[in-house]
């Protein structure tokens, strides 16, 4: 199965990405050579893909540079200088990678000359990951132009060689590893969260990838805090949908496809297809689940709830509509069991809010139009019957 990726402009785009491990198994970053699995080149990979009428994918970090790759040995003045002025590490990474410097005039044709060539090996959908780099506040070659700004020109250089201007925008670019807004404008997609499942690299081949429940947890919730980025800056993209056994359990794969085929945006499998069990693989094959992939989501939740140690919750219940509308709260929805709980009015004047009594399981409101009520819930004992 491909996987896909919705954009608002052209649709669905049934493509296969080839992601971080295309490189020999040292890594070096920064050379972008194919290992021994691609031993015909990247163009022949991209015919035999093309000849499936899907298109083709590739995963780059392409601002930085493994600290014993050709490409740093030979050029350390394209890269950026740390205080010393030697070039800098990336402290966020357990290996040592150095950064090129967007503002230098060759580093700027190395990375035109990379993309036009991947460009023209067939390549047509840009997986740029590590963004972040190219933002460190360091010696440059320029030093006026400030990290987010060095960040923006690599980047626009990037898209102008697979996408150049006053022609027709046929190559899909996705950010990762970036901080949101400086990437504005420029890409089409962009990563919102962490990666879900991480495979581990032994004598250069993946291992099963580390994923649980918890990473799951992690990408709804970078999805509820994002979601309305989709379609207004960029398209959205939550990471891949997975089902993979035994690491989750059926329920735990279906919670996860939906959260991806819900987000609006990018939708890509993650797992090796040719190994998924056959409960498994229908799982990813879902037609009605698939079908909803693209769709937006459109409605905000009326219900926000942020927990307290004590067992109660803060709770924010929302009418984002024109009209008056009832709202029933579950307690147990809000906090997490149902019980007895003394409320109070946050929004209210007085000092520490207004009571509104003691309350079991549920509180009837009337919500007017376009209001909110803010309430805080304490776990009080059940009120005495008469």
């Amino acid at each position: 199965m491909p996987e896909l990726v919705k954009t608002s402009a052209n649709g669905f785009r049934p493509v296969i990405q080839l992601d971080d491990g295309w490189m020999p198994r040292w890594q070096r970053w920064g050379d972008w050579v194919a290992n021994e699995f691609f031993a015909a080149g990247l163009h022949a990979l991209a015919t035999r893909v093309h000849r499936h009428r899907l298109e083709v994918g590739i995963w780059l970090a392409p601002f930085h540079v493994a600290a014993d790759s050709k490409l740093a040995e030979a050029h350390p003045d394209w890269l950026l200088k740390g205080n010393d002025g030697a070039p800098l590490v990336d402290p966020r990474l357990s290996r040592a990678y150095h950064i090129l410097d967007p503002t230098h005039p060759r580093a700027q044709r190395f990375l035109d000359d990379l993309f036009r060539s991947l460009r023209r090996d067939g390549f047509s959908y840009f997986k740029l990951d590590f963004l972040y780099g190219a933002a460190y506040e360091a010696g440059r070659h320029d030093p006026e132009v400030t990290g987010t700004q060095a960040l923006r020109l690599g980047l626009k250089r990037i898209v102008d060689a697979v996408n150049p201007p006053g022609k027709p925008e046929k190559a899909f670019v996705l950010a990762c590893g970036a901080p949101l807004m400086p990437i504005v404008g420029l890409v089409h997609g962009a990563r919102t969260g962490g990666d879900v499942g991480i495979p581990q690299i032994e004598d250069g081949k993946a291992t099963a990838p580390q994923l649980g429940f918890p990473l799951i947890l992690s990408m709804a919730r970078n999805q509820a805090a994002r979601l309305f980025l989709d379609r207004s800056l960029f398209a959205v993209d939550v990471d891949v949908a997975m089902a993979a056994s035994p690491q989750l359990t059926p329920d735990e794969a279906r919670v996860m496809i939906t959260i991806a085929a819900l987000s609006g945006g990018i939708f890509m499998l993650g797992d090796d297809l040719e190994t998924l069990p056959a409960d498994r693989l229908a799982l990813v094959r879902n037609p009605n689940v698939l079908g909803l992939v693209g769709g937006l989501t459109q409605e905000l939740p009326p219900l926000w709830v942020r927990r307290e140690t004590d067992g109660g919750a803060i709770v924010a219940v929302y009418n984002w509509s024109d009209a008056q509308r009832p709202y029933r709260l579950n307690f147990a929805e809000a906090t997490g069991a149902g019980g007895t709980f003394a409320v109070t009015d946050l929004w209210s004047t007085r000092r520490g809010g207004r009571a509104r009594g003691v309350r079991t399981d549920t509180l009837r409101l009337t919500l007017p139009p376009h209001s909110v009520q803010l309430l805080k819930m304490k776990p009080a004992a059940a009120p005495a019957r008469p």
